[in-house]
């Protein structure tokens, strides 16, 4: 997966000049400050980053596999679908340990597309198309995804969308099927029928209100249950109206996406639930870069960082116990006793880090972020912690000797319940004594399952696998933007580079025999051109370079904002 440069020797000297004079800060370069990000460390300590891909590797191929054998095993069930008796689907508990009644989609089509964006060939596994077989998990009344193989909407916004979004971003890997073109229409055209009935109108202009807690198809309606709102289902509504939009050209898909990017610019306060709000984070930058819009891309971003919401849902900061724990999502509800879950945190990523393709004003904060996000995620998992600090290390290390297996979240404080209270719509623990931090999850204490292992959130590693590769320098990353950019325009390779260090440091980058141009975004211009083999990239201190490799002896053009190399978009600032 690491693509980039390396140079001939002859070039070595003149190129690195020539990087690191052109990654120096100037007037040209500005970026944009996030809060939550600034508060994190440089570098975090213990940094002990693991090898995403070989962990979702070994998590695919562990819980793809039906001859698994021991105490709940095999994870993976094949049946017919209900009602469907031509329509095979796979079936995987949320909780290693739990009946296999509890089936999610989330869990299902997540670990389908984490595969899909770690690399992962998932047409012929065990003579299986696991590409095909997702699309069984679409419910043609009422025309959607939804999380439960019964077809009933109305419950919650982000349960009964999210499995859409899932179901997108597969098909961006999927050939071209009539099925699956019909339903990703399909999945478009309902969302915006329900945009209209929630007041959205084109002739005169108005914004639908989606400050509710989900939308029944079965009554054409809005709900709510007088507890919660998920007002973030416009972030994906969005989402899934302006790639329908890019996909199609149809003005109705762009009407329904600016419906829903309009309420979140006029939104007064942060709607972030659970895991949408980053959607419409990265759909204000994509449209402004592509449209010209003029979308509030920082404040979506801060929303989705802050943890300022009702929920109080956000991204961890601070030192629990012996570990920097930044960078992480979840409850952040009380500072000295966050939980952050490794679904949320293993899927936040595939929003953000995109943005910066768009917008790289954006590029010194994501890169910090991902560095202690990547780092601080090992703690989900077994290997990563001593026995006391965990609630099922006996099963884990006897059954998951290669650790891939996460647990569901990540307690700041958690030993001996003392009690249990609930605030909102959430479940928190009072301990009477505890160890920091401990990984644990809802299951054994809600008798969800016999252990708290999260197969629901395991699967979307691959999104980090997909992102995420170490370059020769300890701490400084290479991240591709396009890894999750999904159903983008055509694009060359995009790299995300940060260095934590107080001095510079010169990164290995290996680009292969074929001549390359490599295009700074945020300096907006080569910093070489017909290069090849390899090279030290020179980063300085505390500060990020986002790389365009582009064809050799590129063309360069310029249109209003954006720039050209050959025809395709390597800069829209």
């Amino acid at each position: 997966m690491l693509l980039l440069v390396k140079f001939d020797f002859r070039n070595i000297a003149l190129i690195s000049i020539l990087l690191s004079l052109c990654s120096c800060a100037s007037a040209e370069r500005e970026q944009i400050s996030i809060r939550k990000i600034d508060s994190m460390p440089d570098l975090p300590q213990p940094y002990a980053m693991r090898d995403w891909d070989k962990v979702a590797r070994d998590f695919d191929a562990f819980l793809f596999d039906p001859r698994k054998k021991g105490p709940h095993l095999p994870l993976i069930k094949f049946a017919d679908k209900p009602g469907a008796t031509d329509k095979e689907i796979f079936l995987v508990p949320s909780y290693v340990g739990m009946q296999r009644d509890g089936t999610e989609s989330i869990t299902c089509l997540g670990a389908v597309g984490g595969a899909l964006v770690a690399g992962i060939d998932k047409t012929n596994q065990g003579g299986r198309n696991y590409i095909e077989i997702a699309g069984n998990y679409f419910h043609e009344k009422p025309g959607l995804y939804l999380n439960n193989l019964a077809p009933r909407t109305g419950k919650s916004f982000w349960y009964e969308i999210f499995p859409s979004v899932l179901f997108y971003r597969i098909f961006s890997f999927a050939p071209e099927s009539d099925r699956m073109r019909k339903q990703f229409y399909t999945t478009a055209d309902n969302w915006y029928d329900a945009c209209a009935v929630m007041g959205g109108r084109t002739s005169p202009w108005k914004v639908p209100n989606f400050d509710h807690t989900a939308f029944s198809f079965e009554k054409m309606k809005p709900v709510d249950n007088k507890r919660w709102k998920e007002a973030d289902v416009s972030a994906a509504i969005a989402w899934i109206e302006y790639t329908a939009y890019r996909k199609s050209g149809k003005k109705k898909y762009l009407d329904g996406a600016k419906w829903a990017m309009d309420y979140l610019q006029q939104s007064k306060q942060n709607p972030f639930y659970e895991v949408l709000m980053p959607l419409g984070a990265y759909t204000a930058a994509r449209m402004n870069a592509e449209l010209g819009t003029n979308y509030d891309t920082r404040r979506f971003v801060n929303w989705s960082f802050a943890g300022d919401n009702r929920r109080r849902w956000g991204v961890t900061t601070g030192r629990w116990g012996d570990y920097d724990c930044a960078g992480l999502v979840g409850s952040v509800r009380r500072s000295t006793n966050m939980y952050a879950f490794a679904m949320n945190s293993f899927d936040l990523p595939g929003a953000i880090v995109p943005i910066v393709r768009y917008d790289d004003r954006f590029a010194d904060a994501i890169g910090k972020w991902m560095l202690n996000l990547a780092n601080s995620a090992r703690l989900f998992y077994s290997n990563s912690l001593p026995k006391a600090r965990q609630s099922d290390c006996d099963w884990s290390r006897k059954y998951d000797p290669q650790s891939c297996i996460a647990y569901e979240g990540l307690r700041q404080k958690y030993v001996k319940i003392d009690r249990v209270k609930r605030d909102h719509d959430d479940i928190w623990v009072v301990s009477k004594s505890s160890k920091t931090p401990f990984a644990t999850g809802d299951a054994r204490r809600s008798g969800w399952g016999k252990t708290n292992l999260g197969l629901y959130g395991s699967g979307y590693v691959g999104i980090l696998a997909g992102i995420i590769n170490k370059t020769n320098i300890e701490g400084i990353l290479q991240l591709d933007c396009l890894a999750t950019d999904f159903h983008r325009a055509p694009a060359y390779p995009t790299y995300l580079y940060y260095n934590p260090y107080k001095t510079e440091k010169k990164v290995e980058i290996d680009l292969g025999k074929t001549p390359r141009d490599l295009y700074l975004s945020i300096d907006n211009r080569f910093a070489a051109r017909n290069v090849s083999g390899k090279t030290n990239v020179t980063l300085k201190p505390k500060s990020s370079s986002v790389i365009v490799v582009c064809p050799g002896n590129s063309k360069l053009t310029r249109s209003g904002q954006k720039t050209f190399a050959n025809g395709i978009a390597v800069d829209y600032r």
